[in-house]
């Protein structure tokens, strides 16, 4: 594994840590996933959701305590445009998005 990944990797045993996670998220979780549910949120501008189509849900998410910031991702990208490795792209999975710079290598069919 390179280097750069180790800050992705440190679960010296993944399933205790999944475990663990599971246990304190069901013991202090009210809201399970698909409840739907009201969020009264203080201080955010009101103006933000003036123009937002009334039929669509707002979907709110977050990261667990042992989630990075960073991911690494091994996708094949299928394109009819040329894209460079380190350029911008703007990166749609499920409802998150976000920009990244990744870096293309040669896919071999083994």
């Amino acid at each position: 594994m390179p280097a750069e990944y180790e800050k992705n990797f440190t679960f010296a045993d993944f399933n205790k840590s999944k475990k663990l996670a599971l246990e304190k998220t069901q013991k202090e979780a009210v809201v399970y996933n698909g409840f739907y549910v009201k969020i009264f949120v203080v201080g955010f501008p009101a103006d933000k959701l003036a123009n937002r189509d009334q039929d669509k849900p707002i979907v709110v998410s977050s990261l667990l305590p042992h989630e990075r910031k960073i991911s690494v991702l091994n996708l094949q990208v299928k394109s009819s445009n040329v894209v460079n490795s380190k350029e911008t792209l703007e990166i749609h999975l499920g409802f998150r998005i976000f920009s990244a710079q990744p870096v293309f290598s040669s896919f071999i069919n083994v």
